[in-house]
C-alpha cells in the first residue's frame, strides 16, 4: 500500500486561547464560518502540481449530524488528495501524553472504485513538523463498511510515523501506539499543532465520502468537538462558537503536503 510523507504548506489557524475556551459541546463548523477549519487539495508527486478532479468542501451530500459533513473527493485516488484540517495558532500545542479522547466520524461511499480496504484517515501534525497517522488497515481486519458512518475512537489504535529518524522513529519505521512513539521517538514530550483528516495518495481509482464529529480531549486543557453543517441562518451559535469567530480570522500559515 502506498503512503503519505508530509511537510507543512498551509493551513488555517486557529488562537490558543481561543482553543483552550472550548467547552464539550459541538462547535458548528460551515462554509460561512469554518472556525480556523478549511478543505485543501494536492496533485502530483511533489502535492503542487497542477490538477483537477478532487474537492474538500461542507456539504450536504452525506449528512451526519445534522445537515452536512466535511466531503471528499477524488476522481484518481492515486495521485491527489484531498483533506480538512486545523492548525492551532501562536504558540498552542498540545502533549501527546495528555490526550485522554480522540475520534472522529468517516463515510466511504459505495460508488468509490478504488481499493475497498481504504477510508478516510487522521493525522496529527507534530511540532517538529513530522506527522502520525492513523489508517483503518492498520487498525482493522476486513474491508471498511460502506454506505454507513462509522465513529472511529483511535486514541489507542495503531499509528505510523513520517519521521525521518532511525528504527521506529524513521519514516514507516514502526506502526504502534501514540504512547511508544512519545517514548521512543520524543522523550516523553512529544507535542502536536495540527489536526488533518484526509483521503488520497493510496490506490488508484475514485473516493467519494466525508469525515465530521472530530472530538479531542486533552487532561488539564481544552476539549474540541468540531461538528461541520451546511450554513443555517436560522441557528444561534453556542457560545463556544462565538469565540471561534475571531479565532478563525487570525490568518494562515503554511502547510505542504508531499505524498508517496
Amino acid at each position: 500500500m502506498k503512503m503519505a510523507k508530509f511537510s507543512k504548506f498551509g493551513l488555517s489557524v486557529i488562537a490558543g486561547s481561543a482553543l483552550l475556551a472550548m467547552q464539550a459541546s459541538a462547535a458548528i463548523i460551515t462554509p460561512g464560518n469554518p472556525l480556523g477549519w478549511a478543505g485543501y487539495t494536492y496533485y502530483g508527486s511533489t502535492g503542487t502540481d497542477p490538477g483537477t478532479g478532487a474537492s474538500a468542501a461542507i456539504t450536504g451530500t452525506y449528512a451526519r449530524s445534522g445537515n452536512g459533513s466535511a466531503q471528499l473527493h477524488l476522481d484518481d485516488n492515486l495521485t491527489s488528495e484531498a483533506d480538512w484540517a486545523i492548525t492551532f495558532g501562536g504558540s498552542a500545542s498540545y502533549g501527546l501524553s495528555s490526550l485522554s479522547t480522540l475520534s472522529y466520524d468517516w463515510y466511504r461511499s459505495s460508488t468509490s472504485t478504488t481499493n475497498g480496504i481504504v477510508a478516510p484517515s487522521f493525522a496529527l501534525g507534530m511540532t517538529d513538523g513530522t506527522y502520525l497517522i492513523y489508517e483503518y488497515a492498520y487498525n482493522h481486519t476486513g474491508n471498511p463498511a460502506a454506505d454507513v458512518w462509522t465513529t472511529e475512537n483511535i486514541l489507542d489504535g495503531i499509528w505510523w510515523s513520517t519521521g525521518n529518524g532511525t528504527g521506529s522513529c524513521a519514516r514507516y519505521g514502526a506502526f504502534t501506539t501514540l504512547s511508544a512513539f512519545n517514548t521512543n521517538c520524543f522523550s516523553g514530550d512529544g507535542s502536536f499543532d495540527t489536526l488533518d483528516m484526509f483521503m488520497g495518495y493510496a490506490y488508484s481509482g475514485t473516493f467519494d465520502g466525508a469525515v465530521d464529529n472530530v472530538v479531542m480531549t486533552v487532561v488539564g486543557g481544552p476539549s474540541l468537538n468540531a461538528n461541520f453543517e451546511l450554513d443555517q441562518t436560522s441557528v444561534v451559535p453556542e457560545p463556544v462558537s462565538f469565540a471561534l469567530v475571531a479565532a478563525g480570522l487570525l490568518g494562515i500559515v503554511a502547510i505542504r503536503r508531499r505524498k508517496r
